[in-house]
């Protein structure tokens, strides 16, 4: 879900009309299946200047857009169809539904993946990430997922005076507003290290929100730090795995299968 990245025009475009929030939770099983659930939502307003957006780069090719925005759809039968393509690879959708509520489109999608790569392969609209499962000499799995565009909010310049930083914060969180991100990795045995803003047992958390005053610092970290959890394999016999990494086309047949 993480192609709804966009260039500063884009983020321009949607202010005031609040942003994106997206909600990622992904449990690895002990038999190496993968449950996933996904919630995402954008104002209404948002969905109509990102269609009229995609439309103006659509008539202008020489314009130069890094992306045109989020791959999201809001209708359950485009996501059914969605998911029927993946079935073969192993993604089978429990549940989907689609819904309006003050102002805000929302989707709700739970799948089940046969492994991680079925789950790789996409779980829903605008899908971009890739996974990682490797066994160390101690026995334990480093579970690594990539998405791929950068987290915003980072890459904020250096040399900027105290009164500069507030005013560039102060129009991010403007153009920003609304957005929130939160991704959840549930593995199957206890964790012993993760890149994660907060932890329990065995889930590790990593969440963006554009009102938490220290936003731009977590967004960097998690950009350089990536998504990671080590966790102990004891008892367990999971096959290791990389898929390809994310790319606008789909990987070509025979990539990423596990090790």
């Amino acid at each position: 879900m993480t192609k709804w990245l966009m260039t500063l025009a884009g983020l321009a475009a949607l202010a005031g009309a609040g942003c994106i929030k997206t909600d990622q939770d992904v449990k690895l099983n002990a038999d190496g299946s993968v449950d996933v659930k996904v919630h995402y939502a954008m104002t209404e307003q948002g969905i109509a200047q990102l269609e009229a957006m995609k439309k103006l780069a659509e008539q202008n090719p020489d314009m130069k857009v890094s992306s045109k925005g989020p791959d999201l759809i809001f209708d359950e039968a485009k996501l059914k169809a969605e998911f029927e393509k993946n079935q073969a690879a192993g993604v089978e959708l429990k549940s989907c539904r689609v819904e309006n509520k003050d102002g805000w489109k929302h989707a709700y999608l739970e799948a089940r993946c046969a492994d991680l790569s079925a789950a790789a392969k996409g779980t829903g609209a605008g899908s971009q990430r890739s996974f990682s499962l490797t066994r160390n000499a101690e026995g334990n799995y480093l579970l690594e997922m990539v998405v791929k565009d950068k987290f915003p909010g980072a890459g904020a310049r250096k040399d900027l005076s105290p009164e500069q930083k507030a005013q560039q914060e102060a129009m991010m969180k403007a153009m920003m507003a609304g957005l929130r991100i939160e991704i959840k990795l549930t593995v199957p045995g206890d964790i012993i290290e993760t890149t994660a803003t907060d932890k329990d047992k065995r889930t590790a958390i990593w969440l963006l929100d554009i009102n938490d005053e220290k936003f731009s610092e977590k967004s960097e970290e998690l950009n350089a730090k990536g998504i990671k959890v080590t966790f102990s394999g004891k008892g367990l016999e999971l096959k290791e795995f990389k898929s390809a990494p994310p790319a606008e086309k789909p990987a070509a047949e025979g990539e990423g299968e596990p090790k």
